[in-house]
């Protein structure tokens, strides 16, 4: 809050927009800021609006300033996709340098600073210079579908690419390293077209023409439970899953199972092995806000604010998890 203070104190007639999201909390920034000769009036409190409506009030926004601790996500990207540029100074957890990642998918280097004065330096250089920050908004608005931060077509193409190359490189045996994708492979239709059949050629080769169409018809059944509702697991009824010959195999002899999770994991996929009928399952759990998620020897706890949950056996049953 001390640099935003600062950026008011520099920059006449500039107003700090922040999140109405607490009477309190809002009566003591303005009086810290009337502590620093800044008028009450000099900060607005945002109410929540809906999604459409809250992009619509970009227009009003001339400069973004990340927070410190606690990047800007979501509201960082929805503020580059309005042709808003923002400015942040990384710190040392990944929280703190989310910002620095959306700056850099969108071309944007030069708006990551490394301390807070330099932050201050530069927000009162662009408030200051119009024109500067006139061309920064342009290019954004003019460029953004190109950009790799919503160019999601290109990468789709770079994930599923890394995939092929991380399980061609375990089918031959050589030992894991880091994956590197060139630009040129992920573009364009024909590179689309290659990563296609190589897909197709990976698939014939470890489940066989007949477990590849028992492949399409398990996803085709699934878009059409999705499209009607449904294709989500009960809490007590695992799921069969279709995959590669060997990966169950794998995954008995590896004595593991994998935790797939969303965003902070309110949504929750176990897969298990069945080396009785060299099978793997998935097990869902969802819920009602995001979980943390720790893992030690056979349990999983997941926990939130309010909740508590423990899986057990999840080495040892394979694909029978039991949740309490």
């Amino acid at each position: 809050m001390r640099s935003r203070i600062g950026i008011l104190q520099k920059v006449p007639n500039s107003v700090l927009w922040l999140l109405d999201s607490n009477p309190e909390a809002n009566r003591n920034l303005k009086y810290e800021a009337k502590l620093r000769g800044i008028k009450g009036d000099r900060l607005i409190f945002a109410p929540r609006l809906l999604q459409e409506e809250h992009l619509s009030r970009h227009i009003w926004i001339d400069l973004f300033l990340d927070t410190l601790y606690y990047n800007a996500h979501t509201t960082g990207s929805d503020a580059l996709w309005m042709g808003i540029p923002f400015i942040t100074c990384p710190g040392e957890t990944f929280a703190a340098r989310v910002g620095a990642s959306l700056l850099n998918a969108v071309n944007l280097p030069q708006l990551i600073v490394n301390s807070l004065e330099d932050y201050e330096k530069l927000a009162v250089h662009l408030a200051t210079h119009p024109q500067e920050l006139r061309k920064l908004k342009d290019d954004l608005n003019e460029n953004r579908r190109q950009l790799p931060l919503f160019n999601t077509p290109q990468t789709v193409r770079y994930l599923e690419l890394g995939y092929l190359k991380v399980w061609e490189r375990y089918q031959s045996g050589a030992s894991p390293e880091a994956i590197q994708i060139d630009k040129a492979e992920g573009i364009g239709k024909e590179a689309e077209g290659r990563l296609k059949t190589d897909l197709k050629s990976n698939l014939v080769r470890n489940l066989g023409d007949e477990n590849l169409e028992k492949v399409r018809d398990l996803r085709d059944k699934s878009m059409e439970e999705k499209q009607n509702g449904k294709g989500v697991a009960s809490a007590d009824s695992p799921q069969d899953l279709m995959g590669d010959r060997e990966f169950p195999s794998w995954l008995t002899s590896q004595q593991i199972s994998l935790a797939c999770t969303t965003y902070q994991t309110s949504r929750l996929m176990l897969i298990g092995s069945n080396p009785e009928t060299n099978t793997i399952s998935g097990y869902w759990r969802i819920f009602d806000r995001a979980m943390g998620l720790y893992c030690t020897h056979n349990r999983i706890y997941l926990s939130s604010k309010y909740q508590l949950w423990q899986l057990e056996n999840v080495l040892e049953k394979g694909n029978l998890y039991h949740g309490n």
